[in-house]
């Protein structure tokens, strides 16, 4: 009779699979971007707001000190910022406008992090 229920038991236990750190981390990032869907209004305002408004303006100043030609970066600045306006106009999903939101943040801090370091060499 226990021998039945433990051999029972072990039929229904799965086999646990090695899942990277990387995965992982995957998986906590989309599960937060998932939870997000119900705050749709507050990211569209933090794009309109944070984008123009701090990460534009320091960045774009930052590249103003550093080269000479930095036009080039003002436009794609604006590009990034409208894709990110249009993504909620469009009604797009979360999993489209958290992630690009956070991939503007990071070219907006990046691209003046690395021509400084081009520059100062």
């Amino acid at each position: 009779m226990i021998y039945s229920q433990v051999n029972k038991h072990q039929r229904h236990l799965k086999k646990k699979e090695y899942v990277s750190p990387f995965q992982k981390l995957l998986k906590h990032y989309w599960t937060y971007v998932d939870r997000q869907a119900s705050h749709k209004v507050y990211w569209y305002m933090l794009v309109i707001l944070a984008i123009p408004c701090v990460y534009m303006t320091l960045s774009i100043l930052a590249m103003e000190q550093m080269i000479q030609h930095f036009e080039y970066f003002i436009g794609f600045s604006m590009l990034l910022f409208y894709t990110n306006v249009m993504v909620h106009v469009g009604g797009l999903k979360s999993r489209v406008y958290v992630p690009l939101f956070h991939l503007t943040t990071l070219l907006f801090v990046l691209i003046p992090l690395i021509t400084y370091l081009i520059t100062q060499s």
